[in-house]
């Protein structure tokens, strides 16, 4: 390792070609990287629709949708079916578990569904099988409209505008809705058609059969063959008028049994922008392009065709790209705020410009190389990656500030600048990686999780690590570098020094006192840690954190059987209260069928927030016509809306019985009206509409020369009309549609005197051959799963939400229905499999830091004791949320794993320098004061410039970051909390650790003394044994010898006497 410190600053040119080669790299990847308001989402669901003209939701349900859904509950990964049933109509929603493969489940349904095709109604349509697209919102809408009333705006957007926007490679989709389409009417005079026996269809052939072209063969004209086309083609009114029509032999003409001219078609749909009335167009992008790439493509196009078209007038009402390239440039902005901020913090703590400017260097170096690597890895550059920007930006200097600290502690050696970063370096350096590995273990778990946090996360979390790992070589290459060419001088006698040293006599006398009565202290942090963790019951949940785009969204959902005019008239109402609110710039409306919406936009001076405007809404809007439902909510151009739910409350419920479904629903609704606060309650099984029907006697039809399907035909052209032809009259394409004067079968009556000719010529009136009855049926049938399900939804204010909310799960949450269950809700459902995932990946992370702070130490019980860290933290993050009034959400789960990998590095510090001070001989008190006083500073300059960075976004200040706000607010708060008792409690649990380890190693000396003891009185006994063997057998052996000469004397006296 130092010689790779070596190698740097021997080769200092080498270092400053490869800065510049970032800045120009960095450069090409900025201008490259794609730019997006959120990362690309999916989820695993697939949609089935299919039509069954003319049958009532029963049937639809019962024929159609029922048997596609028996046939797919086989199909392998599929986790749930909800199935609706509509008149004319239904779709099933199929959703799959997250890591299904969605191609295979796709062939697999499509398999599943031309298995039981053959059983299906012959009426009923082809299934139609498609990928839920979560980037399915328009990223461009325009209004058009002509600068006087004779301009035909549709027809010139359909000819003039829609081809060129379809001529952009960006483009995938171009949507035309609003607007009056002009029409050939040949409206039948009915007294003569029927005089002559004609009908609509016999007057519609007629024009067809003389408007043609076809082949008839080839002719020679001089030496070339030419091919040789019959035709005959209507071009004028005044043509269609001459158009013969043969009657039992008489020739006639349509200008005798018909009025011809221009029509206005009947709206299906009205659009308007501002109060005018409008065609609006709806452009969405390829897949593989950005809405800010798109908007350039559109923004050209547009530039050629208000050129071309000066009788248009077109307005861009909603571009995606200006709200990303908005919100993108204002976390930007933070993100600069933030490094401002870190630098600073190091200019207070070392008051040396130079100095600040060398841990600062780090930072851009960091973000240049991040950059480099997201472009490399794929990632876009959205709020989610530049926030992780900002919270990595404080965390970049960490090392840095080691790093340099220590070679200003060898300069102060005597070592010289090169030295001094040379020994400084390689003494960190370790210490440093070691550090980076704990932070950076902690998002590991993020590269395989699935779900929407696994794909909302995984870039953030990958952007973190690029930074941290840029920042660690940084440190430990461009930090020394710098250090030896610019020699910074560390100033001692500074403002910030002398606050420092005061604050440090304070902490030991504070530290002495808590290390003192440890046992208490300890209690009481017990104490504070419970009934911190027991506050967290009043925190609030939600899936997902809503972002104030400035965009209001009203849905009108009007009663069965509106007429489009009346449900009008509501719209102009709700359109006249926009125009007259100063908070509202502009905004659009689209009326259609049984509902509308309407989009206003916030205007740029507007002092009030998205979801204060929504509030009000609600509150003025919710009775404001007895035939519909209004509700606001605050909108998102992408598409995000859906996922927050910021002032509504849902109850699911579930059941076998449709009846029973639908008495428990009626008693939820009325338990919701009395409830206070609620503003509206809508139900999804309540309303049902009168529709009437046609009932055709087959037996009857069939005597009198027509089957059942000719008449039930018959009825329709009669009603509708019948195209005929399209004509081209003056290089505008009109259709021709034959039918009766407007109003002519106005009520049933009329209906039952409708007549039709047979083939004899004998008109038969419907009345012998059929009846109009009325009948009641439901809007929709919907089940999932097998079970009819229903949605009872009560609207309140975002202010009064939380408290109806628990009044509601208190009167209705508690309510028990025969046959009838409380289901959670698909959101609700969403929200704790999306928890659990992220609380899995947090418990990984913690286990991830442990592990290396294991290896690093070597111990159990230093790891267990800096792992104390994290439960303390929460402290500061429960009390943040609860004081902030921050709903725990997916962003907050994501800051508590962060916190993870934060706040233990504090800890390292602290327990690492009083193990280097045991090791030295310092008693254990002594050791920890000078550890928690000599380590305050860099704990205070990391702890800083970490928080600084984060606190626009976690007090709401950041502008366009409003999604991130819970993250950031539960790193601050941790970061305050963990910071103040790591340097109070962490030396305290050390101290109460090493107690229980000097005790430990008492008892184990009195052990081996004891066991030595044993051990040495048994080896006396031995040995005195061994002494009484040999003092035994010395006598024994004396004895020997002492007769054995005796016995020699007597030898001796024998022979002499002899």
């Amino acid at each position: 390792m130092k010689g790779f410190v070596k190698g740097v600053l021997n080769r200092p040119v080498t270092a400053v070609v490869s800065v510049i080669a970032l800045v120009l790299f960095s450069l090409l990847s900025l201008s490259n990287i794609t730019m997006k308001l959120m990362p690309d989402m999916s989820m695993p669901m697939l949609f089935v629709s299919v039509t069954y003209a003319g049958a009532s939701p029963e049937e639809v349900d019962e024929l159609v949708v029922d048997k596609i859904s028996d046939a797919c509950d086989s199909i392998s990964g599929l986790k749930s079916t909800t199935a609706t049933a509509n008149e004319n109509y239904g779709y099933l929603q199929l959703t799959f578990e997250y890591g299904t493969d969605m191609d295979e489940a796709y062939d697999d349904v499509k398999s599943a569904i031309d298995g039981i095709k053959g059983s299906l109604p012959d009426d009923a349509g082809t299934p139609t099988i498609m990928e839920l697209d979560m980037d399915s919102m328009a990223d461009i809408t325009l209004s058009i409209s002509g600068t006087n009333d004779d301009i035909n705006v549709l027809q010139a957007v359909k000819e003039n505008i829609e081809p060129e926007l379809t001529k952009v490679s960006e483009v995938a989709q171009v949507e035309i809705s609003g607007g009056d389409e002009k029409y050939i009417s040949v409206r039948l005079i009915p007294e003569y058609a029927q005089q002559y026996g004609l009908g609509i269809t016999d007057i519609a052939n007629a024009i067809s059969a003389v408007n043609f072209t076809m082949p008839a063969g080839s002719v020679t004209a001089g030496d070339q063959k030419l091919s040789l086309n019959a035709e005959v083609k209507y071009k004028s009114i005044e043509e269609l008028e001459q158009v013969p029509i043969t009657v039992n032999g008489e020739v006639i003409h349509l200008s005798d049994v018909a009025k011809i001219g221009y029509q206005t078609k009947d709206a299906s749909s009205i659009s308007r922008y501002n109060g005018h009335e409008s065609v609006n167009v709806s452009i969405k992008k390829k897949q593989s392009e950005s809405a800010v790439t798109l908007s350039r493509g559109v923004k050209k196009a547009l530039t050629r065709i208000e050129k071309n078209n000066p009788n248009l007038i077109i307005e861009t009402v909603d571009d995606a790209a200006d709200t990303i390239l908005e919100r993108l440039t204002q976390v930007g902005q933070t993100v600069l705020q933030a490094v401002l901020l870190a630098m600073g913090v190091l200019f207070v703590f070392f008051g040396d410009l130079k100095g600040s400017l060398i841990v600062g260097s780090s930072m851009p170096v960091s973000l240049m190389v991040t950059l480099i690597c997201m472009y490399f890895a794929g990632f876009d550059l959205n709020v989610i990656t530049l926030s992780s920007l900002v919270i990595a930006v404080g965390m970049m200097t960490d090392n840095a500030v080691v790093v340099l600290e220590m070679c200003f502690r060898k300069r102060s050696d005597g070592l010289s600048f090169r030295d001094a970063a040379l020994e400084g370096t390689s003494i960190v350096m370790n210490s440093v990686i070691a550090s980076t590995i704990t932070t950076v273990v902690v998002y590991l778990p993020l590269s395989v999780m699935q779900g929407l946090s696994g794909q909302m996360f995984k870039q953030l979390g990958f952007t973190i690590i690029f930074a941290l790992m840029a920042s660690l070589i940084s440190a430990i290459t461009l930090i020394p570098l710098c250090f030896m060419i610019y020699r910074p001088v560390e100033k001692k006698d500074i403002i910030t020094n002398r606050i420092l040293k005061w604050v440090s006599r304070r902490y030991e006398k504070v530290l002495r006192f808590v290390l003192k009565w440890r046992k208490l202290t300890f209690i009481g942090s017990i104490i504070l840690l419970v009934v911190s963790l027991s506050l967290s019951a009043f925190l609030q949940t939600e899936l997902m954190a809503s972002t104030d785009e400035g965009i209001v969204s009203i849905k009108v959902e009007f009663k069965p059987n509106v007429k489009l005019e009346v449900m009008d008239e509501v719209v102009l109402q709700l359109e006249q209260y926009l125009a007259d609110d100063p908070d509202i710039d502009t905004y659009t409306s689209d009326t259609s069928e049984s509902s509308a919406s309407l989009t206003a936009y916030k205007a740029d001076d507007s002092k009030k927030s998205t979801q204060e405007i929504v509030d009000e809404y609600n509150t003025k809007l919710s009775n404001i016509s007895n035939i519909c439902e209004v509700s606001a909510s605050a909108g998102s151009s992408m598409g995000m809306s859906g996922f927050t739910n910021a002032d509504s409350k849902e109850f699911d419920i579930a059941s076998t019985d449709r009846d029973k479904l639908k008495a428990a629903a009626a008693e939820i609704v009325d338990i919701m009206h009395n409830t206070k606060g609620v503003l509206r309650v809508s139900n999804s099984i309540q309303e049902t509409g009168t529709k009437a029907k046609v009932v055709i006697d087959p037996v009857m039809a069939q005597s009198k020369g027509f089957s059942a399907q000719q008449i039930a035909g018959l009825i329709y052209n009669n009603m509708s009309g019948k195209k005929a032809i399209e004509v081209s009259v003056d290089n505008e394409t009109y259709d021709v549609t034959v039918e009766y004067p407007k109003d002519f079968y106005e009520n049933v009556a009329d209906l039952e005197a409708m007549t039709f000719t047979n083939s004899q010529g004998v008109s038969v009136p419907l009345s012998e051959i059929g009846s109009v009855v009325f009948a009641s049926a439901p809007q929709s049938i919907t089940r999932e799963d097998g079970q009819y399900r229903a949605t009872i939804t009560a609207t309140m204010t975002s202010t009064t939400k939380d408290a109806v909310s628990q009044a509601l799960d208190q009167t209705v949450g508690t309510k028990e229905f025969d046959g009838v269950t409380f289901e959670t809700s698909s959101m609700m459902e969403m929200q704790n499999e999306e928890f659990a995932a992220l609380g899995q990946a947090i418990g990984i992370a913690v286990f991830l830091v442990f592990m290396v702070m294991a290896i690093q130490f070597e111990s159990i019980a230093d790891s267990v004791l800096i792992m104390l860290c994290l439960p303390f933290a929460a402290i500061g993050s429960i009390l943040f949320l609860l004081v902030m009034n921050i709903k725990v959400s997916m962003v907050a789960l994501m800051g508590i794993l962060m916190l993870a990998g934060i706040v233990v590095n504090n800890g390292i510090i602290l327990i690492d320098m009083a193990k280097q001070n045991q090791a030295a001989g310092m008693e254990t008190v002594e050791a920890l004061v000078d550890s928690g006083t000599g380590r305050m500073r860099p704990i205070l300059m990391t702890t800083l410039t970490t928080m600084l960075a984060m606190i626009p976004q976690a007090f709401g200040i950041a502008k366009g970051a409003e999604s991130m706000q819970a993250m950031s607010a539960v790193i601050v708060g941790g970061l305050i909390s963990s910071t103040l008792l790591t340097l109070l409690l962490l030396p305290t649990f050390y101290l109460l650790l090493d107690r229980v380890r000097a005790k430990a190693a008492r008892v184990q000396k009195k052990h081996r003394e004891k066991m030595q003891a044993k051990t040495l009185s048994r080896e006396e006994m031995q040995k005195r044994k061994l002494k009484e063997r040999e003092a035994k057998y010395e006598a024994k052996i004396a004895e020997k010898k002492r007769k054995h000469h005796k016995k020699d004397d007597n030898s001796e006296w024998t022979d002499d006497n002899k």
